[in-house]
């Protein structure tokens, strides 16, 4: 069970931005969880092959309300996710819950939840400061790759060479003195690896510093690590 819960999971969210939990963590995270029932996790199976599942747990709530707070949700297909919420509001109210929260990590199917009543609330942004860039970079590093070598260098950290091909890097020992260079600050850089601000914009605003000659450069590396979406649901938050 354990094995096809975490398969799924890493089917679905293999290009997103995670914690990549092995069988330990993950049974850690979600099953030892206190207060969780063997009802509380749902599966919907297909000729013997899941299809989708999620975990709930109660919790207490303010002023003595009681909360169903769903710690993880995956469906392939929108009638397992119709499904799994269906199975949700039934173990809710059999737990006695007052209310169910649950945290959307995917975008396209927010119209379910919006059939089924729920209602998107604002909550805690998640907030990212930057440790180590060699070591961010380095899941994305292949060795074979060949392209044009730069220098980046982010306030506050060592420069680094990256050899950048036209779909895949390479993070380079040590540094090319005579590779061009990309100045730029720790948060202009995450907000490019992020997705979350423009090339030309961070140029413009003096943010990025680099000879306009190597501007294609650039911006082929950040379209190459940039991460779109992130997944971290409530399981994984405490």
């Amino acid at each position: 069970m354990l094995d096809e819960c975490l398969a799924l999971r890493n089917k679905l969210h293999k290009d997103d931005f995670r914690f990549d939990l092995d069988p330990a963590q993950w049974k850690y995270a979600y099953l030892d969880r206190p207060g969780l029932e063997e009802g509380d996790l749902v599966r919907i199976e297909e000729n013997g092959v899941l299809k989708g599942y999620a975990i709930g747990t109660l919790c207490d709530y303010e002023h003595g309300a009681k909360m169903y707070r769903v710690l993880e949700i995956c469906a392939a297909e929108r009638d397992t996710l119709q499904g799994l919420l269906e199975s949700i509001t039934r173990r809710a109210g059999d737990r006695g819950a007052d209310f169910i929260v649950i945290r959307r990590c995917d975008e396209p199917d927010d119209d379910l939840f919006r059939r089924d009543g729920y209602l998107s609330a604002s909550e805690n942004s998640i907030m990212v400061v930057l440790l180590n860039p060699r070591d961010l970079l380095a899941p994305f590093s292949h060795s074979n790759t060949r392209g044009n070598v730069i220098n980046i260098k982010i306030t506050g950290f060592e420069s680094l060479s990256i050899a950048v091909g036209e779909n895949s890097i390479a993070v380079c020992d040590g540094v090319r003195e005579q590779a061009p260079s990309l100045a730029l600050s720790a948060e202009s850089f995450l907000g490019l690896f992020f997705g979350k601000t423009n090339l030309l914009k961070e140029v413009f605003k003096g943010n990025v510093k680099v000879n306009w000659r190597y501007l294609p450069v650039v911006a082929r590396l950040f379209n190459i690590i940039r991460q779109k979406r992130w997944y971290v649901p409530f399981g994984e938050w405490a």
